[in-house]
């Protein structure tokens, strides 16, 4: 968490070449096994694999999934990709006044500042601008519309692939895939409430960003609070300190974490089952004929020219990655395993609801689709 926060406005493409990044990157890699992320085939931690997922297809290709970066039409609007980012360098809840007011729903007077020129996604603070405002479902009925851009075909286990003189329509047809986002969403959030309330309870980033200024300032003796070693001998609280005097974690948003439990996380659960769907309905082996990745200033696109094919599914999980760590991680508002567990919750919820529904549908049909764990998953009203 704290490494984001130092590297909010850095670009992704430029991390590589970022001493702050290489530092992140050395230091999480001498955690071993304690560290979840992924790694390279030697073990470690590169800074081209900070911040990203742990599912197929993630670490290939650039940071951005491509279905945040492809332009498509929402019917006859034109949608170009570029999005209002905050402008850099500015962040919150840094001293201890600021941050107590907020813990005890004072308002501080601050408010957010934009950036006037629209970018493509190409940073942390642009993911955490992105997710403070998107509408529930956005990137994955965006995802939907790209798709239908690109011409990608229906799953091959629609009852009417491949049909001369027949397609779906209101069943494994366009509008079925467009309502199910919604329907699917929605339902995520219930299971989500539950757990995060009834379950859970589990605190947000910034408190225990709090824990650690009172252990590190000297004050440990006055909480009843214990932290790993590993945050507590690491350089990243250390560089906060230098900057804003505190060992308070920095928020993009001025007023903080969201006021609900950290986990499960409502975007990562959103985000498992969305996708879900969008790999039942269509077929995700498709590949991306010109992927392409962000400038390093997020102006434009570029062809990206690495030698890995980028298919639909892994961009996928990619997105879902994408958003729930734009609302995570890259925003100081959620750990990291709640984005992990809650897309997989996300799944299993999306799995579950497919195989109700399938019983609902005329047509019969056998549909499989590649899950998380990369295995196959198969949604089938034959008996």
């Amino acid at each position: 968490m704290y490494w984001s926060s130092l590297l909010y406005d850095v670009a992704f493409t430029d991390y590589a070449s970022n001493d702050i990044a290489n530092q992140a990157a050395a230091e999480l890699t001498s955690f071993g096994a304690a560290y979840r992320g992924p790694k390279d085939a030697s073990g470690k931690v590169t800074p081209d694999l900070l911040f990203r997922g742990i599912f197929p297809g993630e670490t290939l290709g650039p940071y951005v999934s491509q279905f945040l970066l492809v332009p498509t039409m929402f019917g006859s609007q034109p949608m170009s990709m570029q999005f209002q980012h905050f402008v850099p360098g500015v962040n919150y809840l840094t001293d201890t006044t600021t941050y107590q007011e907020v813990q005890n729903g004072i308002s501080t007077g601050l408010k957010l500042s934009f950036d006037p020129v629209n970018r493509f996604l190409h940073n942390a603070r642009g993911f955490a601008a992105y997710t403070h405002v998107d509408v529930l479902y956005q990137a994955y009925f965006t995802a939907f519309l790209i798709m239908n851009t690109l011409g990608v075909p229906v799953n091959p286990g629609n009852p009417y692939f491949g049909n001369k003189t027949q397609n779906g329509f209101g069943s494994f047809g366009g509008p079925d895939f467009a309502a199910s986002q919604g329907d699917i969403a929605a339902r995520s959030l219930n299971k989500v409430w539950f757990q995060k309330w009834l379950v859970h309870l589990t605190p947000r980033p910034e408190a225990g960003g709090a824990v650690l200024h009172q252990i590190l300032s000297g004050n440990g003796s006055k909480i009843d609070a214990t932290l790993n070693n590993n945050i507590l001998n690491s350089a990243a609280p250390q560089m906060v300190f230098s900057q804003n005097g505190t060992y308070l974690l920095p928020q993009p948003f001025p007023e903080g974490s969201p006021t609900h439990p950290s986990y499960p996380t409502g975007h990562g659960t959103v985000a498992g089952a969305c996708i879900t769907l969008l790999k039942f309905f269509l077929d995700g082996t498709f590949v991306f004929p010109a992927p392409v990745q962000p400038t390093n200033d997020g102006l434009a696109t570029v062809p990206y020219t690495g030698g890995d094919t980028l298919t639909v599914n892994g961009e996928l999980n990619k997105l879902a990655h994408n958003i729930t760590f734009g609302h995570g991680i890259l925003a100081g508002i959620h750990w990291r395993a709640d984005s992990d567990w809650s897309m997989t919750l996300g799944e299993a919820l999306a799995l579950s609801w497919l195989q109700n529904r399938a019983m609902t549908y005329n047509e019969k049909f056998t549909i499989s689709l590649q899950r998380l764990d990369g295995s196959t998953a198969t949604i089938s009203n034959i008996v």
